[in-house]
């Protein structure tokens, strides 16, 4: 065998990787027929960028009972109606509701975004309902002359320890995202990521606060492991302006209990496809988080699609359970034996800084 082809093989059985797999698409769920059809601006905008700059498939929930979705790595549900402060009834109809629920639990992928977040609690993942759980907005909206920035980073108040901070700003989920440094009351500065420039802001903000499923309140960091501990979900972002642990405004949702499927929520009112009254400076941020997301779930659990693309990685990058990150490596460099023994998320990019492939690895 050639050295490539051997360093390949290598990779595959670290990650567990079987590279005979088929590669897995992407599809946007929606209760219309077609994009045409959408009626609220951010929802077709966003089923537009996916179809197209994307590549995925439009999938009506008229076509489930004839679609097999073994055939989706990910299927992303995004919901912006201002009618709507949770999730239309057309998702919940029993048809729709039992073949989600049988894909997600059988191992297949979501994406839930805008109120298609509460559609977590609606499938059986988490016990806590939107409302009264978390902030749900839901009115038309006003201007408002700020930028409004997601943070990765919780617990950077004054009176907090530095050794305290949670900061996933590493997190393969912000690869390649604009962000600015910003000075907390700790006196360190973090990254902050701006997704929403000054404008007309709609401000439909859809996902938990986490106070009521933990012991501990929000000026705690043995809160957020004990969310994990509990329902394998890690809190990625909050808004910008906090400082303690407060939200998981973008969180990711491992595999738990009959849930084999993995899950990526995104519910912070920054993130809106279409801003109403200009061109959102910081639309690419938002492309760019989205992106990072369906190609994690599209490729988690089948790990390289096939060997012919994993021939494409040129950089390996290696992140601890919490999304620091521990090294970046070519593909020539990669070896995980200095390691200590731990969790690790090694993620694959081809030449052009796209992720191939995210996969856990327990070492």
């Amino acid at each position: 065998m050639k050295k490539v082809t051997l360093l390949l093989v290598a990779i595959s059985l670290v990650l567990g990787i079987n590279t005979a797999n088929a590669q897995k698409k992407a599809a946007f769920l929606s209760i219309y027929e077609t994009v045409n059809d959408i009626f609220d601006d951010d929802e077709k905008a966003a089923a537009e960028w996916f179809t197209t700059a994307y590549g995925g498939d439009f999938l009506p929930v008229s076509a489930l009972a004839t679609t097999d979705l073994s055939q989706y790595g990910v299927l992303w549900l995004h919901v912006d109606d201002d009618y709507f402060p949770a999730v239309p009834d057309d998702y919940l109809e029993n048809n729709v509701m039992g073949k989600i629920t049988n894909y997600y639990k059988s191992g297949g992928n979501l994406l839930l975004s805008g109120y298609g977040v509460s559609y977590l609690t609606e499938l059986g993942r988490f016990d806590q309902p939107l409302p009264p759980n978390g902030p749900v907005g839901s009115g038309v909206g006003s201007n408002n002359p700020d930028v409004w920035y997601a943070t990765a980073a919780y617990g950077t108040w004054a009176e907090n320890p530095v050794a305290n901070v949670i900061d996933h700003s590493g997190d393969p989920i912000y690869e390649g995202l604009t962000f600015e440094m910003i000075l907390r009351t700790n006196g360190v500065e973090y990254k902050h990521f701006p997704l929403l420039g000054p404008g007309w802001k709609e401000d439909h903000n859809c996902f938990w606060h986490l106070d009521m499923p933990t012991p501990y309140d929000n000026g705690n960091p043995q809160k957020f492991q004990y969310i994990y501990d509990t329902y394998k979900a890690t809190p990625l972002a909050t808004w910008d302006h906090i400082g303690d642990y407060y939200g998981g405004a973008i969180m990711r949702w491992d595999a738990w209990n009959d849930f084999q499927g993995k899950c990526i929520t995104i519910g912070i009112g920054a993130y809106e496809w279409k801003q109403n009254d200009r061109v959102n400076p910081y639309q690419a941020n938002i492309e760019r988080l989205t992106k990072n997301a369906l190609d994690e779930l599209k490729t988690s659990g089948t790990g390289l699609p096939e060997l012919k693309i994993a021939k494409e990685a040129v950089k390996v990058k290696v992140y601890s359970v919490n999304g620091i990150r521990i090294g970046e490596y070519s593909k020539e460099q990669f070896n995980m034996t200095g390691l200590a023994k731990g969790v690790y998320i090694v993620s694959l990019y081809a030449a052009d800084g796209s992720l191939i492939a995210t996969q856990k690895v327990i070492k």
